[in-house]
């Protein structure tokens, strides 16, 4: 059985806690089931040891949930990229159908049917069942990710949860849950943002990148890429924050992925192909909209591209999205270097300054400010070098900065 503690919840709303479930993301033990198909291509609820525990209301409820979710997958079937009778919509369907009938028929007491009841009663299902239950494979209506409410969740409902399956359906294709989007990626852990992993894995990750082509126009909705159902709802958040209108279904797919796109990215602004850049960049941050890393080193490739309005929105998304020190510095820096590109020494002065009060004593940010003070006092005739450079991705030095400080913005 795997819990997820307060810690995991809270992580919605600070960015900068660390997840402290065991395995976090990962896929929950199926009920014990024979292998194979369903039969002559029926669906079949298969009941695991677990809805046998407790008393008669407790397997009934389990029952319940089995039945509602069989219902359900014959009335919708998942996207094509999923072939299992397993995702949110089957999933809240079933805890729906479980919750009305522990609340209304119940004769025993289950801490943990208990308080899903508690949940379903004040309308917080649909944000339980994703920050619970959720996992990679499923894809979220866009009407739900406008009307989900995380952080009231979290407020009212942090503690300890098991996200054990007692039940699932099996369709005739055999399978309990989803597989995982882009698990076929390269490993993120033998390539790491470094120089050194330009040149490893390349065939393989044009292969993986192949093989996303022609899997994504299957997976019902955007792809978004986690680790964890923690990090999953971060990536809800930033997509309601930064979308404007209604947001769009969203599918949970691999952390691979992502990463993979940071990887290309990042070695393509090593070798300064500003093109290819901007599209792998812009690719890592479709799927990680909420990691503020992928939208600073888009922001970069963009300066670089001529395109500094759009700079400065990315960059001006990490300072409104984070209270992290370091990259708030790095923002500030980031946002300041963009507005010495634009001839705005003025709110490039502001913006380095404000930079220095998080991260006394940057050496970057004490150069540049003196950069600013020469072109205002020679206005036209500035610049050492014709075309505009920009401070190095990597190895930027920092003086009091550290990593997972908070910053009063």
């Amino acid at each position: 059985m795997t819990f997820r503690t307060r810690a995991v919840l809270v992580s919605f709303v600070t960015t900068t806690m660390v997840a402290c479930a065991q395995n976090p993301g990962a896929r929950p033990s199926a009920p014990n089931a024979p292998s194979g198909p369903a039969a002559k291509g029926k669906n079949e609820v298969v009941l695991g040891p677990a809805a046998m525990r407790g008393g008669s209301s407790t397997r009934a409820a389990w029952i319940a949930y089995g039945v509602a979710k069989a219902a359900r997958y014959d009335q919708q079937r998942p996207p094509p990229a999923n072939e299992s009778a397993d995702d949110f919509h089957l999933e809240l369907a079933a805890r729906e159908a479980m919750s009305e009938f522990w609340a209304e028929q119940h004769d025993e007491r289950n801490v943990d049917l208990d308080r899903q009841a508690e949940i379903w009663k004040a309308g917080f299902l649909p944000e339980f069942v994703i920050t619970v239950h959720g996992r990679p494979g499923w894809t979220i209506p866009g009407a739900t990710v406008a009307a989900l409410r995380l952080e009231e969740f979290v407020a009212k409902f942090a503690g300890n949860y098991s996200n054990e399956t007692a039940v699932a359906v099996r369709p005739a294709s055999g399978k309990l849950f989803p597989d995982v989007p882009g698990a076929d990626f390269p490993d993120p852990d033998q390539l790491p943002i470094v120089p050194a992993s330009c040149g490893l894995a390349l065939r393989e990750r044009r292969a993986a990148w192949e093989r996303w082509a022609r899997m994504v126009p299957r997976l019902g909705g955007r792809p978004i890429s986690a680790s964890s159902t923690q990090t999953f709802g971060g990536q809800i958040l930033a997509i309601k924050r930064d979308t404007t209108g209604a947001p769009p279904d969203v599918t949970w797919v691999s952390e691979r992925v992502g990463h993979i796109a940071m990887l290309d990215g990042f070695c393509a602004v090593e070798v300064k192909d500003w093109k290819t850049a901007v599209e792998m960049l812009g690719r890592a941050v479709a799927l990680e909209p909420a990691a503020t890393g992928p939208r600073l080193e888009l922001s970069g490739a963009l300066v670089m591209s001529g395109r500094l309005e759009e700079a400065l929105q990315h960059t001006d998304k990490v300072i409104a999205s984070t209270d992290d020190a370091c990259t708030l510095g790095r923002g500030w820096r980031k946002r300041g270097y963009i507005l010495v590109e634009m001839e705005a020494f003025e709110a490039a002065r502001a913006a380095y300054e404000k930079s220095l009060v998080i991260d006394p004593g940057n050496p970057i940010a004490i150069s540049e400010l003196k950069t600013i003070a020469t072109a205002m006092a020679r206005p036209g005739n500035w610049r050492t070098k014709p075309q505009p450079g920009q401070p190095s991705p990597v190895r930027v030095l920092t003086t009091t900065c550290r990593e997972g400080k908070p910053a009063n913005k």
